[in-house]
C-alpha cells in the first residue's frame, strides 16, 4: 500500500485504514494475491482516481 508520504507491503492478517480524502494505492505484488474489501457508509461516496 501506497499514499503520498508512505510506502510498505502488507502481510496476512494486516488491516489499513486510510482517512477519508487521502490518496492512496494498494495492489499485489509479483509473488502475491491481493483481497480488497472496502466499508462505506449508506450513502456514502468513493472516489477511483485512477484505473
Amino acid at each position: 500500500m501506497a499514499t503520498e508520504k508512505e510506502k510498505r507491503v502488507v502481510t496476512v492478517g494486516e488491516a489499513v485504514w486510510f482517512p477519508a480524502g487521502e490518496k492512496h494505492w494498494h495492489g499485489a505484488t509479483e509473488d502475491s494475491e491481493l483481497s480488497h474489501l472496502v466499508v462505506t457508509r449508506v450513502g456514502g461516496k468513493t472516489t477511483q482516481l485512477e484505473e
